[in-house]
C-alpha cells in the first residue's frame, strides 16, 4: 500500500505552509530521509525530507500551492502501485483559500488570540467594541490596552 507524505506540523506560529518547489519528479526513486520539495514559511524556506522509500507515486500538489499541517502531498510506495483518485486526497487549502477566509472573516466573531482575549477579559475590555490594527485585522495587544483606557 502507498504511504501518503502529509505536511507534518511545523510550528505553533505556522497555519499553511506553501509547497515552494518540488525536488523529486513522479517516478524518481526515494531513500527515507531525502529530500522531496522546499517548503515555505513566513520565516524560511526549508527542505522537507521523505518519511518513506520507495518511488514517488504522486504528487497531490502542485508547486505553489498552501498546505496545512496534516495534508497528504505526496505518495510514495513502490513502483506500479495504486493510489486513490486524485479528488480524494485534494488539500482543502489551494491557492487563493487562504486569502478568500481573509476576505470573509466571520464578523461575529472577532480576530484575536486567546491570551490576548483573557487580557480583555481581565481589563474588562468588549471585543467586539475593538477594531484590531493587526494584519488581516487581527486585534493586537496595543489594541486593547487602547481600548482599556477609553474605558
Amino acid at each position: 500500500m502507498a504511504t501518503p507524505i502529509r505536511m507534518p506540523d511545523l510550528g505553533t506560529t505556522v497555519e499553511t505552509v506553501t509547497v515552494a518547489s518540488w525536488l523529486k519528479n513522479e517516478g524518481d526513486s526515494v531513500t527515507r530521509g531525502e529530500a522531496l520539495c522546499e517548503v515555505e514559511t513566513d520565516k524560511a524556506v526549508s527542505e522537507l525530507e521523505s518519511v518513506a522509500e520507495g518511488v514517488l507515486l504522486r504528487q497531490v500538489v502542485p508547486a505553489g500551492t498552501e498546505v496545512e499541517s496534516g495534508d497528504i502531498i505526496a505518495y510514495i510506495g513502490m513502483a506500479g502501485e495504486s493510489v486513490p483518485p486524485r479528488d480524494a486526497d485534494r488539500p482543502a487549502s489551494t491557492p487563493g483559500a487562504r486569502s478568500q477566509r481573509e476576505a470573509h472573516p466571520d464578523a461575529s466573531k472577532p480576530e484575536v488570540s486567546p491570551l490576548l482575549r483573557n487580557m480583555a477579559e481581565r481589563l474588562g475590555v468588549d471585543l467586539n467594541t475593538v477594531t484590531g490594527t493587526g494584519p488581516g485585522g487581527h486585534i493586537t495587544r496595543d489594541d486593547i490596552v487602547r481600548a482599556a483606557k477609553r474605558a
